[in-house]
């Protein structure tokens, strides 16, 4: 019978390794602080990351909308178009702040060494592994083998993409939602 181990981040945080929110918000302030000044979120002082992920499901997108709106339907100047501008200015903003936070998750994840942590459980080798972490720690501390570990986001070893700005999409479909 195989042992079935299911692994999150409190295994890398156990290990030592700096994997913590917190860590990741120091990495990539500046674009964390900008998702919370244009989509005012509260991203600055949570911890762990399922409170960034529900905070990313949280957003209120009429608050949003009303906040970047300076369009005034009453004036004589005011033209449809400009609505609809107003929404292309948005997407191109939440798109690039998207792409920018993806990137800086990747490139935090690639400066993470775990060649410096040291075994601290007995885990079978021949176990088959369920992982939700990005970090190749099984691999370079334990010696698990590529092939026993499914990681469920990706990982920064393999040559699959790293599942994380999936969960920033979520923030952005209101906008088939607009008046």
């Amino acid at each position: 019978m195989t042992t079935l181990y299911i692994i999150g981040n409190g295994f890398d945080l156990y290990h030592g390794l700096p994997t913590s929110y917190g860590k990741f918000y120091a990495f990539a302030k500046k674009d964390l602080n900008e998702l919370k000044e244009t989509f005012c979120l509260e991203v600055d002082e949570i911890d762990p990351w399922g409170d960034f992920e529900n905070k990313l499901g949280e957003y209120d997108w009429e608050l949003v909308y009303d906040y970047h709106n300076d369009i005034d339907v009453m004036d004589d100047s005011f033209m449809p178009s400009m609505a609809f501008g107003l929404e292309d200015e948005l997407t191109e903003v939440t798109d690039n702040l998207v792409s920018r936070i993806d990137e800086q998750f990747h490139f935090w994840i690639d400066s993470i060494d775990v060649k410096g942590a040291n075994k601290k459980l007995n885990l079978d080798p021949n176990g088959t592994y369920l992982s939700f972490n990005y970090t190749p720690t099984l691999q370079w501390v334990y010696g698990i083998s590529d092939n026993q570990i499914n990681h469920i986001h990706g990982s920064v070893s393999g040559s699959e993409k790293l599942i994380f700005a999936n969960s920033l999409f979520l923030l952005f479909p209101f906008f088939s939602e607009l008046p």
